[in-house]
């Protein structure tokens, strides 16, 4: 999640109705930011001195959950499709 205070510029005045609208629809409202930035520095910190980092860090309960509802999509769609997928194998 960013704010809009990350933008380079203020979105102007005739085109908040849509540019806002969409920026909003796709980040969510900066308002309700559940994230502490604080805790996501320490976080950062943290994996950076790891051996062994992780490929992909979720930092935050909204990407927690958005990342496992996308997961479960995938598993449906992938199970939907498994016997296709298998019979492509040399007999």
């Amino acid at each position: 999640m960013f704010g809009l205070s990350m933008l380079a510029d203020p979105i102007a005045p005739d085109y908040q109705a849509t540019v806002e609208a969409n920026v909003r629809a796709t980040f969510g409202n900066p308002e309700r930011a559940r994230g502490n930035p604080a805790k996501v520095a320490r976080a950062i910190l943290q994996v950076a001195a790891e051996a062994n980092p992780p490929v992909r860090l979720l930092l935050g309960s909204d990407a927690v959950s958005a990342a496992a509802a996308a997961a479960a999509a995938r598993a449906e769609e992938d199970a939907r499709w498994r016997a296709l997928s298998t019979s492509t194998d040399f007999d």
